[in-house]
């Protein structure tokens, strides 16, 4: 039986010092290793006889989630093989073989445990956790360019692309001239002239940050328009007033105007009854000034001739006539002329001021197929028949004009000619003033022939024809032959 107070031992008194030794130098390097962490210089076999180990898990660099994969690494000093485990799952989470596929979900703080769980040659080492933060991803709008645009095109639709895959949306900053429709505002309405202009942008999600917005310009333009105005029919006089039409593209209304105001003049709301004045070349213009919305058109014109005979060259000077004298032609100058016509079928000549019903004559000997007929209680005389042209002029230029008025200060007379071609066109009118005289003695039907007379014989009458009239008085005072 060993001493009371003292343990049983089969060692040497000697040799318990160097036990005593052994045990604090193990026990020293417990606690170094305790302190120092994975710092070892060689597995320390621990009571049950397996090996300490330690890990190596260095810091972990903040990650977006544009990342959502993060791969990490540790190491233990023994050599097996580290695992991970995510401690945050609404954050992230571990996948793969040993938990080192890191996937991120969601912005915050991921912690990431690291852990060997032993060996039978191996304690399990002590975990390591590290922590890092997980933030939203950056994104960028790709938004080019756009076109400049036309009233015309009333709406425009927009595109963009996020870098983040998310739908851009869109708004328009310059609502009096453009205006964002749609879903996502993509839609333009434009409304009026002026630049418009378009803001991208992308409010992020809980995955990505809002996107740095994008604002693109473009000018908006009025519309262009195109004025269809066909072609115009030749017309005669007779067929005035003309009604002339057109279209613009744009649906505004169309406006005319003329610009050969001695041939035609226009009237109407917009310009649109062309009268014909005279023979000639008209020329309407079409145009449409436009509005807001719409450009000016470029004006176009059309040209048609008024087909009628033009009567011309009459004397400006009035004729002299004393009433009760011999008829005179009212005009040897007047000409007539048609541009598409060759033959008239009649004149109208008649006294159109001043006009004494039963004493004022026009008068006219038919001929070249041409008759006329004299009104007296109106004074006109009307020419019929179909006859060219020079005939129509030879036959106006033979009418004839007399008066028996008896009045002391007879009125001037104003004596008018029209003519009508083959196609019933009238031509304009020509006229001329007749300054009459008062009547007074009138000799007459003296010999034409001369008279024959030998020197020295006996004395002659030198007229035995000469005649004497008077349309006031009947009652001669004297006489005056030389």
């Amino acid at each position: 039986m060993a001493p009371t107070g003292h343990l049983a031992t089969n060692e040497l008194p000697s040799q318990r010092p160097c036990r005593r030794k052994v045990a604090l130098l193990r026990a020293v390097a417990a606690l170094a290793a305790g302190l120092l962490g994975a710092v070892s210089l060689a597995p320390v076999a621990s009571a049950t006889g397996r090996a300490h180990q330690q890990i190596a898990f260095g810091p972990l660099a903040n990650e977006t989630l544009a990342r959502p994969v993060v791969r990490v690494t540790a190491r233990a000093s023994s050599g097996l093989p580290v695992r991970f485990r995510a401690l945050t799952p609404h954050v992230c989470v571990s996948e793969g073989l040993y938990g080192q596929v890191i996937r991120l979900r969601a912005p915050g703080t991921c912690a990431v445990l690291a852990y060997q769980p032993g060996s039978p040659r191996y304690l399990p080492a002590k975990a390591v956790a590290r922590r890092f933060s997980v933030l939203r991803a950056t994104q960028r709008i790709a938004f080019g360019p756009l076109a400049n645009e036309t009233l015309a095109r009333p709406v425009v639709r927009v595109t963009a692309r996020a870098s983040s895959g998310l739908p851009v949306r869109f708004r328009a900053l310059t609502p009096h001239v453009c205006v964002s429709e749609g879903l996502y505002g993509q839609i333009i309405r434009l409304r009026a002239p002026g630049t418009c202009a378009v803001e991208a942008y992308q409010p992020g999600s809980p995955r990505y940050l809002p996107a740095k917005p994008v604002v693109r310009r473009f000018s908006v333009l009025r519309s262009a328009q195109r004025i269809a105005f066909g072609p115009l029919a030749d017309k005669t006089l007779a067929q005035s007033p003309v009604t002339v039409t057109a279209r613009a593209s744009s649906g505004l209304p169309v406006r005319f105007r003329t610009f050969t105001t001695s041939v035609c003049i226009s009237s109407g709301t917009y310009g649109q009854i062309i009268s014909l004045r005279a023979a000639g070349t008209c020329t309407v213009e079409a145009y449409q000034p436009g509005n807001p919305r719409f450009q000016p058109a470029s004006p176009v014109s059309r040209s048609f001739i008024v087909v009628a005979p033009v009567l011309s060259n009459i004397e400006t000077t009035p004729l002299s006539y004393q009433s009760g004298t011999t008829a005179v032609a009212v005009t040897s100058t007047l000409s007539i002329s048609d541009l598409r016509d060759a033959t008239m079928r009649g004149a109208v000549v008649s006294i159109s001021s001043g006009f004494e019903a039963g004493a004022d004559t026009l008068s006219f000997t038919n001929q070249s197929g041409i008759t006329a007929v004299y009104n007296p209680s109106s004074g006109v005389l009307t020419l019929s028949g179909n006859a060219s042209i020079a005939a129509y002029q030879t036959a106006v230029r033979s009418v004839d004009f007399s008066t028996t008025d008896t009045s002391a200060s007879p009125a001037a007379r104003t004596v008018s000619f029209r003519v009508t071609d083959s196609d019933g066109a009238t031509s304009n009118t020509e006229s001329r003033t007749i300054d009459v005289s008062a009547a007074g003695p009138v000799l007459s039907n003296i010999e034409t022939t001369p008279l024959s007379y030998q020197s020295g014989t006996t004395a002659v009458a030198v007229t035995s024809t000469l005649s004497i009239s008077d349309l006031r008085d009947a009652t001669m005072r004297g006489a005056v032959v030389s």
